[in-house]
Order: C-alpha cells, then structure tokens, then sequence
C-alpha cells in the first residue's frame, strides 16, 4: 500500500510507490488514479495522491520505479450521471472528489467517492477485483476508457446512440469510451451484464 499508508498529507516524495489492492507477485496492481491542480506528477504514488480527484479506477500501475507514474489501465469509472457538463471523452468533467479518508490494508484498498459510490479493490495473483455500491436510488453507470486515443467515439455519435437492450455487441471488452447504464445488457455474451447492487467486476489479464 505504500511506505507510509493512505494518509493524507503523507503521499509524496516521488518514489512512484503503488497504493491499491495487490498480491506479492501479481500482475494486476487495482488502484485510483487521481489528479490535482498544481501539483507536480512526480509527486503521484501509482497515480495515487493523497487528496486529489478520482479520474479512473485501473488495473494495472507500476511500483517503485521513481519519477512520474506509468501504466493506469485499463480505466473506468463508476458514475451516477452522465449529463452535461460531463463529457465521457473527458475524464476531468466527471472527476470524483473523495470523501473522508482512503483505507487500505495488505490486498485491499476502499475509498468513498462524492458520489456516493462506495470503491472497494482487491487482486488475485492474475485478476483485479472491484466491488461498486452505488447509493439506492441513483443510477448506476460504468464508463470503460479502453483507450483515449484518436478513435475515439464522438460526443455527437454517443447521444445519438439508442440506449436499448441490444446497444451493442461488447464483446470481451466494452467498446471504447462508451457510457452503458448497468442495468442494460448486450445482445451478445458480454463483459458488462445486468446485476444487483453492489457490481463485481472481475478481469482477467494475460498471461505472458
């Protein structure tokens, strides 16, 4: 979880330390990525800070290699509303700030977003494990950031995608950037399926 634990105030130094949910040895480190204005990026442990935003939750971060940290995939984040002024190509407009304090121990790391979901990360030595439980009531929205590169779907063509039962055929891996209502499934074997509160998602990565 880091040399000095998730405190705030007690996160810096540049040694690029992973705070999340890991096993000895495992491929997948589960943490937060975080941001802050003026801050220094060499300040980030594992894309951790110790007051900054929620931008993603990712599966894979690096540890202790020093300078600014690397990895942050494969993002997502859990959300209540994707009205505007939330732009899902812009994970600066949906940014989380947390409330109270993280708390991690070995293997495990929780955190509470403002918008009332509650984060809780955990790995096996080849899978990342996260558990979101969103408050009653709100809805409940999972954003895939599969990747921010130039393919990207527009913010045009997302709203006017019909938000139905057959949205699309995601396949392993929900496509890229898109913003699908938990409650809502796709016509095929997919990655996403409809469940009850709190979701468990559980992926597994590669082996080399």
């Amino acid at each position: 979880m880091g040399s000095e634990g998730p405190m705030a105030g007690k996160g810096y130094g540049g040694g690029d330390i992973f705070v999340g949910g890991a096993r000895p040895f495992g491929v997948t480190k589960v943490g937060i990525d975080t941001t802050a204005a003026n801050w220094s990026i060499a300040v980030l442990n594992g894309g951790w800070t110790p007051d900054g935003n929620v931008t993603a939750i990712s599966m894979m971060h690096e540890s202790g290699t020093g300078g600014a940290p690397k990895y942050g995939i494969i993002p997502q984040m859990p959300l209540t509303d994707v009205a505007p002024p939330v732009n899902i190509l812009d994970n600066l407009t949906y940014s989380q700030p947390r409330v109270g304090q993280d708390t991690a121990s070995v293997g495990y790391f929780k955190t509470q977003l403002q918008n009332g979901v509650q984060v809780e990360l955990s790995a096996s030595r080849h899978a990342g494990i996260m558990q979101y439980s969103f408050p009653k009531g709100e809805n409940t929205f999972l954003d895939h950031q599969v990747t921010r590169m130039a393919n990207t779907i527009s913010a045009e063509k997302f709203k006017s995608m019909k938000m139905a039962e057959n949205i699309v055929d995601m396949g392993p891996i929900l496509v890229v950037g898109i913003m699908v209502p938990l409650s809502l499934s796709s016509s095929t074997e997919s990655f996403l399926k409809p469940r009850d509160r709190p979701l468990h998602l559980q992926v597994e990565t590669p082996i080399q």
